[in-house]
């Protein structure tokens, strides 16, 4: 697949997830429509376009709900047809692209989309900003508990992979997920995910510090 290709993909709209380029996303797919997507997709390239939902824009259930115009294309790694007709699959993230048209609508949409050029150049060995966004997530998930897979994944990986994984992992909301992922620049996101982890940080502690505050007895809060 090269840069600034054009082609034509399915798309699945959801309101709650924004998916990253150099992670997995697992999916259970029940609805008729998405079922067929995947069928169909199965028997050609196997490519979905996962894009977010905005606010509201699945509001009264419109066939075509509003959503952002930048997702992330994913190839099915792995599947399971169950039953019911059903399925389970394991979407790999590729790239970023851009809605230019909607070709289709019925029924699934489908669209014409535009892959979005990003440069990496000198990006993959950017040794000292990959060590200080672990020790982020280190610290941020220390009272949690650090999901050792997770870890492991991105003590292996290159500076786009752990950068997209952890955009991927934080606990915001999606819209400012969605904000990461329109960041043209691998650099930019991970500046802008430290500044947001710092934040989270201070609001845990600041939480931290008023703890004892808090009465035994939830009823006199």
């Amino acid at each position: 697949m090269l840069s600034s290709e054009i082609i034509d993909i399915p798309i699945f709209p959801l309101s709650n997830v924004v998916f990253f380029p150099n992670t997995l996303l697992p999916l259970h797919i029940f609805e008729d429509r998405y079922c067929r997507m995947v069928s169909e997709s199965l028997d050609q390239e196997r490519r979905i376009g996962m894009v977010l939902v905005k606010p509201g824009g699945e509001s009264g259930k419109p066939l075509i709900p509003d959503h952002y115009s930048i997702g992330s294309l994913g190839v099915i790694s792995d599947y399971k047809e169950l039953e019911d007709g059903e399925f389970d699959i394991m979407l790999s993230g590729v790239c970023r692209f851009r809605i230019l048209s909607l070709v289709t609508v019925s029924p699934y949409i489908t669209a014409r989309v535009s892959i979005i050029d990003e440069d990496f150049e000198q990006e993959y060995e950017d040794e000292e900003a990959l060590q200080e966004l672990l020790t982020c997530y280190r610290q941020l998930t220390k009272e949690t508990g650090v999901d050792e897979n997770l870890l492991r994944f991105l003590e292996d990986g290159d500076f786009p992979t752990v950068v997209n994984a952890l955009c991927s992992s934080l606990p915001i909301a999606a819209q400012d997920k969605q904000s990461l992922l329109e960041l043209d620049s691998i650099r930019n996101r991970a500046e802008e995910m430290l500044s947001i982890m710092g934040v989270l940080l201070d609001q845990r502690d600041l939480v931290s510090h008023f703890r004892h505050l808090r009465p035994d007895d939830p009823s006199k809060n």
